[in-house]
């Protein structure tokens, strides 16, 4: 299995051995890739390697803190399967993707559905980023001053400012080069 693991699916020799460790784990991650087994070719060995990620860190902390094996918990190869596509999409952040692990590893439930009423879908639409960041460069202009006499550090505040603000559901990649872009025109 883990040659396999690291021949057909990409994964480094660390990922694949935990994974075929525990018979338990082996047969969701098997479950989770043939879910992407119609996945054009290129994308195949990213997605398990996420999906991998994810289960050797995020799974394998909440069986740890709660004494549950994956058989016994309300998370499925499926649900996992989807959170992964969710997070290449730049759907979830990495935060709200873990959230989003634990919230079904304890209650279950269709990852699309929970991850909209939590609030955890991220924001990639430029213009709805740049109505935040206008809001916080209108409450900080003492930032501004200080970016505009070379204080570049401002900038990660200014950031956190918007992500505090979208409540972290601002992809933080599009709202610090909108934040850079708007700071450099009042130059």
């Amino acid at each position: 299995k883990t040659k396999r693991y690291m021949l057909d699916l990409g994964l480094s020799k660390y990922d694949a051995n935990l994974l075929a460790l525990d018979i338990e784990v082996a047969s969701f991650f098997d479950q989770i890739v043939s879910e992407f087994m119609n996945t054009r070719n290129g994308l195949l060995k990213p997605r398990c390697k996420s999906a991998a990620n994810l289960i050797n860190v995020e799974l394998s902390r909440l069986t740890n803190e709660t004494g549950l094996n994956l058989g016994r918990s309300n998370i499925t190869p499926y649900s996992m399967s989807i959170i992964v596509l969710m997070l290449e999409e730049n759907k979830l952040s990495s935060t709200a993707a873990k959230t989003l692990i634990q919230e079904i590893f304890e209650n279950g439930g269709d990852p699309k559905v929970i991850s909209k009423n939590l609030g955890l879908i991220q924001v990639n639409d430029a213009s709805a980023i740049d109505f935040t960041i206008d809001e916080v460069l209108s409450e900080n202009p003492q930032a501004i001053q200080e970016f505009l006499s070379g204080k570049d550090s401002v900038l990660r505040f200014l950031v956190g400012q918007v992500m505090k603000k979208s409540k972290g559901s601002a992809n933080p990649e599009i709202a610090n080069s909108s934040l850079i872009e708007k700071l450099e025109t009042m130059r």
